[in-house]
């Protein structure tokens, strides 16, 4: 019988058919073959990719260098409302002015009362507003709306007290105190701050409750950075920001009332 195998294995081994003769090797090569070319396109199709990505990465720097589009991150302040302040009495900021509470209320703006210079390119979506003093090609001036507001706040802290007021015709001191009113009553529901305050037996007073706010610092610093005037203000007069009907600004172009902080 083992005879017989070792015949059969010679007989099949010496046969003269070719389709037999190498068969097995023949099957190994043609498969080694098709995982030789799979390997090759699958190397070469990552090769293509790395290629084409960084080619992309490239394109996409060079066009972000190139852009003519402004982008508002890279000059505007943080505005999230990320800062948790509770609320605090602080009396040294009322009462008579004097020249403690006088000083704790200026401190609160940065020289030129948040006036600040903004570049031709960021104003295409804010209001007409007028030249820089100093770079009056390239660049407009606006006030920062929390300074304006804080402001006003400290102009009624002087109203209540009218006779503390010596610098003021009083009729102007009426359409100014009238306007802050107003503009103090749009900002507070402009903000419209919905943190909820706790009551006791006395009522309300809005203390001791935690609100989510811009960070002060930061745009203290933001607007301090980018005043228009770094030497003598914000080039408007003296660096205050002015209510009064029909007073000309420090450019000589045309009066408050029209362009400036009066056209309210």
């Amino acid at each position: 019988m083992e005879e017989d195998k070792q015949y059969l294995l010679r007989d099949r081994l010496s046969s003269d058919d070719p389709d037999d003769l190498g068969r097995l090797p023949r099957r190994a090569s043609k498969r080694a073959r098709y995982l030789d070319w799979n390997v090759g396109f699958l190397i070469a199709n990552i090769i293509i990719l790395i290629a084409g990505l960084a080619i992309w990465i490239r394109v996409n720097t060079l066009l972000k260098g190139f852009s003519c589009e402004p982008r508002e991150e890279d000059f505007e302040p943080d505005l999230r409302f990320d800062t948790p302040v509770t609320f605090q009495p602080h009396p040294y900021l009322g009462g008579r002015p004097g020249n403690d509470t006088n000083d704790a209320w200026k401190i609160l703006s940065p020289p030129g009362d948040g006036i600040v210079e903004i570049p031709n390119q960021f104003t295409g979506n804010l209001a007409v507003s007028l030249p820089a003093p100093n770079n009056p090609d390239k660049a407009k001036v606006y006030g920062v709306s929390m300074f304006h507001q804080l402001h006003c706040l400290n102009f009624l802290r002087f109203a209540y007290y009218p006779e503390t007021v010596v610098d003021f015709p009083q009729d102007e001191i009426a359409f100014h105190r009238d306007h802050c009113l107003d503009y103090i009553r749009q900002a507070i529901m402009c903000a419209g701050d919905a943190t909820l305050e706790p009551l006791t037996t006395l009522g309300i007073n809005g203390m001791g409750a935690t609100h989510q706010c811009r960070n002060f610092d930061r745009m203290f610093s933001w607007a301090y950075k980018h005043r228009s005037n770094k030497v003598n203000g914000s080039g408007y007069t003296g660096g205050r920001i002015t209510h009064t009907p029909g007073q000309l600004n420090d450019l000589g172009e045309g009066d408050a009332h029209t362009h400036g902080h009066g056209g309210h």
